[in-house]
């Protein structure tokens, strides 16, 4: 049996970014450039490279570039307030494909530090390029205007950097993608430290159901196989959810599928992040119902 979670594949900001750069490949004659990969999928985004799209490692590698013969994509991510204005500052045509989700959050930061200068606490992957769009809106260097913590044991241990008076007021904010536990568990802590506190659960409605459809299946089923980017955030935490009620395996693609993975497997759950395309989540069902079929006639 393989029961697949109705949330698994392309969320809406990912779908989005993706509808946007295959309309603009579709009319113009501009060469198109992505500011990091689109969305955190490499079959994904080598479909991209074969259709001419450019991926860039930052917006340096622009500085020999014409603005006159280019677009510039902005990652479904968010970009830093730095790359905004280095791209006006040259006169780049940009379609930004920022998830509204994450601009949620740019619009939130923005608000709260003109209402009375906070300081922030940010839950979530400072190296996440989500997170240092994020982080490049609040003014000063990290545990001077803000902190950001992956997780509740990271936040223990970075209390000390957090305004513990209640003239300073702290906002706590998630990142799209956090294990919803984690944020939980996060709050409370935050909540036994400080007085004047402002909290905003910014974590996607979509991540959400995801995060509990995998906990769901995986207590039903002998094997939880997770299709998804290395780099993709929200798959990493589908995996490790998934971990805690049963044997799980993380895979990019069916080509990653050994049959020694379903060896005493009867029950087989399947999900996706949000950057996996649907044929890839497909074409690993295939094979996983490839390999189980042949495991029974052997």
């Amino acid at each position: 049996m393989i029961k697949r979670s109705e949330y698994a594949g392309f969320c809406f900001g990912v779908k989005r970014a993706a509808d946007l750069i295959d309309s603009c490949l579709s009319s113009t004659d501009k060469t198109v450039y992505t500011l990091g990969e689109l969305i955190h999928n490499d079959d994904y985004n080598k479909s991209l490279v074969d259709r001419g799209v450019v991926i860039l490692n930052g917006v340096e590698e622009l500085e020999d570039v014409s603005p006159d013969s280019s677009i510039v994509f902005i990652r479904a991510h968010g970009a830093t307030k730095e790359t905004y204005d280095y791209l006006d500052s040259r006169g780049f045509e940009y379609i930004d494909a920022t998830c509204p989700f994450v601009e949620n959050i740019h619009k939130i930061v923005l608000r709260e530090k003109e209402t009375d200068d906070p300081f922030f606490v940010i839950i979530g992957d400072r190296r996440h390029p989500e997170i240092m769009s994020i982080t490049s809106l609040i003014d000063g260097d990290e545990g001077e205007r803000y902190i950001t913590a992956a997780d509740s044991r990271e936040l223990e241990n970075s209390l000390e950097k957090i305004p513990q008076t209640s003239q300073k007021r702290v906002v706590i904010i998630a990142q799209t993608t956090q294990n919803v536990n984690e944020w939980k568990i996060s709050s409370k802590i935050i909540k036994k430290v400080c007085t004047n506190t402002t909290f905003f659960d910014t974590i996607c409605l979509v991540t959400q159901n995801r995060q509990r459809d995998a906990v769901k299946i995986s207590r039903e089923v002998d094997l939880m196989v997770i299709v998804g980017g290395k780099k993709s955030s929200n798959t990493k935490k589908l995996y490790e959810l998934s971990q805690e009620n049963c044997d799980a395996v993380m895979v990019a693609n069916a080509s990653e599928l050994e049959p020694s993975m379903f060896l005493g497997k009867n029950k087989i759950g399947i999900t996706a992040g949000a950057s996996t395309p649907d044929g890839i989540i497909q074409e690993v069902i295939n094979k996983m119902t490839e390999i189980t079929k042949k495991r029974k006639h052997e």
